[in-house]
């Protein structure tokens, strides 16, 4: 009779102690995803693209047909948009902008930031292009696809030619620290003569003893660059916003 008491008062006992045990393991996981989503939410980006007054878009297609922007006043950031929204696809460079903000209590580092990139040879038959008398010198890093492999540079634009400096790639001397509320403007250009480049970026940080990978696109799509077709664009064309904003054929200078 004493044996059977003692075994119907273990039963709940255990009972107990198992479910002490889920819940304590319930409770260590829910904090451990909440840690890293804390983490992962730690680091805001905005993502724009850079325009200058002179840029140079490329289509697949040997066609004159662009209303959009053929004799409309606007301004040339504004054609540059309507074009790419008819599946222009950047010529030789696409800049853009990435403001890093650190979110999180404690500080963030970031560590790299790498290149994902699809190569395939340039196919487009139409160039436009948007002359400008001058330029924008101001690039912080670069990503030469035309070269093996495809790293991160701290670079320079000179002469109208973007150039790296130093003799290693930008993160593997430096990384980025952002308190709380912190911002860091980065300028990011994509360059390319040979290829035609499907490309997004990743960010790698660390935050509260957790490391997290970001991708960077626009709005779920790679950044798209191209280089020019072997034997040239058979249609070189010029949104001339100095001659009635007429889309013409490209003045050759002799």
């Amino acid at each position: 009779m004493a044996t059977e008491l003692k075994v119907e008062l273990i039963y709940p006992i255990l009972a107990t102690l198992v479910a002490a045990v889920i819940l304590a393991l319930a409770i260590a996981f829910w904090r451990r995803l909440t840690k890293k989503d804390r983490a992962r939410n730690g680091l805001s980006f905005e993502v724009t693209r850079m325009i200058e007054d002179h840029w140079e878009i490329a289509f697949t297609e040997n066609t004159n047909d662009f209303d959009a922007v053929d004799k409309k006043p606007m301004a040339p950031q504004d054609a540059y948009f309507k074009l790419i929204s008819l599946g222009g696809i950047d010529v030789g460079t696409t800049k853009i902008r990435i403001s890093l903000r650190g979110t999180h209590e404690e500080t963030v580092l970031i560590r790299n930031i790498e290149i994902l990139a699809r190569k395939t040879l340039p196919i487009f038959a139409s160039r436009v292009s948007c002359p400008t008398a001058g330029a924008n010198e101001v690039i912080i890093l670069l990503a030469d696809f035309d070269v093996e492999p495809t790293e991160i540079w701290e670079a320079e634009e000179k002469d109208f030619e973007i150039r790296p400096l130093g003799i290693r790639p930008y993160f593997s001397r430096n990384s980025i620290t952002l308190k709380k509320g912190e911002i860091q403007d980065l300028i990011v250009v994509g360059k390319t003569s040979k290829h035609f480049v499907e490309w997004k970026l990743k960010v790698t940080f660390h935050v509260d003893g957790i490391q997290i990978e970001r991708i960077v696109d626009e709005n779920g799509n790679p950044f798209k660059t191209t280089g020019e077709p072997t034997g040239g664009f058979q249609n070189r064309l010029e949104w001339a916003w100095y001659d009635g904003y007429a889309i013409k054929p490209e003045e050759v200078w002799e």
